[in-house]
């Protein structure tokens, strides 16, 4: 899916929710209900504009439907497939193409949020250390295969794909961690060979029990 153009990172609509961290090459089924959020769908689905997924600040989560704070670090997706419901409601899968950090807050447009953002790139010094990595990752994987079906079975999916080792190593993060913290701190970590080692070491973890 493409990127986000300039223009759309200057006025990229955002999606806040409680414990959920969206990924780069990883896809994001949604079920928006709530008024503001099926205008933001409506909008992005009419103009083909990405939105950005975030996950709303620790402690706060008791603040929606209000404007709570977000981490400032977040996932952006393009709508894959959508469904709009009778009610007007949307069933919508997100696949996510890139992160970005929010810059600054704009006024809101029927009723949801936007925030001008600044693109984040991944960084990579050394694609050997990656491939040592994946081929740690491809290795384990069968080994795990006796004795965790369902976690080879999804490593497996992704590393079918035969993605970039960037996107490899969010896809494989989005599977492999649970936990809103890990996944923010892996969301935030730029350095492609950290990120991959971080799941090396837990494939490495659910193959030894």
């Amino acid at each position: 899916m493409d990127q986000p153009t300039r223009a759309q990172l200057e006025n990229l609509p955002v999606f806040p929710l409680p414990g959920l961290v969206f990924f780069p090459g990883s896809l994001l089924p949604l079920h928006v209900f709530e008024a503001r959020y099926r205008a933001m769908v409506s909008f992005c689905v009419a103009r083909d504009m990405p939105m950005a997924v975030g996950r709303i600040a620790e402690g706060h989560e008791h603040e929606q439907p209000g404007d709570p704070p977000v981490f400032d670090v977040m996932g952006v997706g393009r709508v894959a497939r959508h469904q709009e419901l009778p009610d007007g409601r949307f069933n919508v899968v997100l696949g996510g193409v890139t992160r970005v950090r929010l810059v600054q807050e704009l006024d809101k447009i029927e009723g949801y949020r936007r925030f001008s953002t600044e693109l984040l790139l991944d960084r990579s010094r050394d694609p050997s250390v990656a491939a040592a990595h994946l081929a740690t990752i491809r290795a384990c994987t069968l080994s795990l295969a006796g004795t965790n079906a369902g976690a080879a079975k999804a490593i497996g999916q992704v590393l079918e794909r035969q993605l970039a080792p960037a996107r490899a190593a969010d896809a494989l993060a989005s599977v492999l961690f649970g936990h809103p913290d890990e996944r923010q701190e892996l969301l935030e970590n730029l350095e492609v060979n950290e990120r991959l080692e971080r799941v090396a070491d837990r494939v490495v973890e659910l193959v030894a029990g």
